[in-house]
């Protein structure tokens, strides 16, 4: 069937959802579906193609973005003009990640799809009027809302702004492939590794600090930089974004990933509160990686992880010395390393984008 993706975000880009985007449109391709991604004129100047390393291709129509008018009205009449686009052809389905796009689909009678990723508080106020006024998330001929995290949808059902019986939970997913083959050397300086932006509030002073405690250990850091390497301490390797090709040969030589999230996760351009509805993309791609995380005990990531299972939490998080002492008594100890990798290996099977795709497309009207 003929499905229809329209995204505000740039791509190709480093951001998590332009990422996520590109891949459902790839993997519901994939299953047999004729699929088209209209998207905004903007993003890197390189082929998405080779840089999200996709294995099938589909359609894509770039809008234009109205950047001589201010940012506000720039949004909604990039809307506007990207459904317009899309009305050309005779599309079953529209998904989209986008408030007012879906209010003005779903006001056209188009059968809609609907990603939740976070709660009201970051969009804009004429936006949380539209979506409190006219209450548009319950409107018939949305067909499903696919909520990122059992907080979204608590968050949407609590205010009464979702019908729960078109409400199914689907964290994000991870098309990396590795093998397991690495053996640990334990009476070396393990690599300790963290991949994504990089914040306050998602840690960039906490490894800093924890980097400057504990000598006896490497730490490395991808993240978008300015400048292509940075070397803050003996121990602390901060490296430019890597695209999908290269990330897995980096993520293989890593020994420990960490997630030392701090009270109050902000979203894209430091701003907000996501700490109570993030499902993080690099923490899917750390479990294929087959390798052990170490994480900020948060009720969100308890959704998908278990301690002492398949992850470590670190109950009092903002509390550098607990990391350290994780770290050392996994050092000291292989086999429980190696029972929690393999645990974490096996629970990525559960979270690929062709069976995420699989679950939005089932039992629609």
């Amino acid at each position: 069937m003929k499905i229809c993706y329209i995204s505000n975000s740039a791509m190709p880009s480093d951001n998590a959802s332009s990422l996520q985007i590109v891949k459902m449109c790839e993997h519901l391709q994939i299953l047999g579906n004729e699929v088209t991604l209209i998207l905004p004129n903007t993003g890197f100047r390189t082929s998405y193609y080779n840089f999200y390393n996709l294995k099938k291709n589909f359609n894509v129509i770039k809008c234009k973005k109205f950047n001589k008018f201010p940012i506000g009205i720039n949004y909604y009449l990039y809307s506007i003009y990207s459904i317009y686009l899309s009305t050309k052809t005779n599309f079953k389905y529209y998904i989209t990640r986008n408030f007012f796009t879906a209010f003005l689909l779903l006001l056209i009678q188009k059968k809609v799809i609907f990603e939740l990723h976070t709660d009201l508080n970051i969009e804009g106020r004429f936006v949380r009027l539209l979506v409190k006024y006219f209450k548009f998330l319950k409107y018939k001929n949305l067909v499903k809302l696919v909520c990122i995290t059992n907080g979204v949808k608590n968050y949407y059902i609590k205010n009464k702004l979702i019908n729960n019986k078109k409400t199914i939970i689907l964290p994000s997913a991870t098309e990396l492939k590795f093998d397991l083959k690495k053996k640990i050397n334990f009476n070396k300086k393990l690599k300790i590794g963290y991949f994504g932006s990089f914040y306050e509030s998602r840690g960039s002073k906490f490894i800093y600090n924890l980097a400057k405690i504990d000598d006896e250990n490497n730490y490395y850091v991808y993240t978008k930089l300015k400048k292509k390497k940075i070397h803050f301490l003996k121990n602390l390797f901060i490296s430019d974004f890597l695209d999908r090709k290269k990330i897995v040969n980096k993520m293989k030589k890593i020994d420990i990933f960490i997630m030392p999230y701090q009270k109050g996760i902000t979203a894209k351009g430091d701003v907000g509160d996501i700490s109570s509805f993030t499902s993080p993309m690099k923490l899917f791609d750390y479990l294929a990686a087959g390798k052990v995380i170490i994480a900020s005990e948060l009720k969100v990531l308890k959704e998908i992880l278990t301690h002492n299972k398949n992850c470590i939490f670190i109950k009092n998080f903002t509390n550098i010395f607990d990391w350290k002492i994780a770290i050392k008594k996994l050092k000291n100890s292989p086999k429980k390393y190696n029972m929690l990798s393999k645990n974490a290996y096996m629970l990525s099977k559960k979270y690929s984008y062709t069976i995420r795709a699989k679950k939005i497309l089932e039992k629609l009207n």
